[in-house]
């Protein structure tokens, strides 16, 4: 009988803390595979008390970004180039209206 499946993302911050053991391995499992999830788990961290807006697009870039990196990865030659344009304050946009610059 496995463990049922819980997204990290939807566990408090505070409470991600109080988890000792457990925690790391359920965020290697649930991380491992898809930068999306990574991206969403670690929001918090990366830009914190800012609410993450993950929306279709978000997704989008991510797994364009991971099939990237996975060619990378396996040393295959490149079929095409990957330019992502991001408007400025798109990303990184903190809730009191700072820019942040990753």
């Amino acid at each position: 009988m496995g463990l049922p499946s819980v997204k990290l993302h939807d566990i408090d911050f505070k409470l991600r803390h109080k988890i000792p053991k457990v925690l790391p391995l359920l965020v290697r499992e649930q991380t491992h595979h898809s930068f999306y999830t990574f991206f969403q788990t670690f929001w918090d961290v990366v830009v914190p008390g800012t609410a993450g807006y993950f929306n279709w697009h978000v997704k989008y870039l991510c797994d364009q970004l991971q099939l990237v990196a996975e060619r990378v990865f396996r040393n295959e030659a490149r079929s095409h180039d990957l330019i992502i344009n991001v408007p400025p304050g798109v990303l990184g946009r903190s809730g009191s209206g700072n820019g942040r610059v990753f």
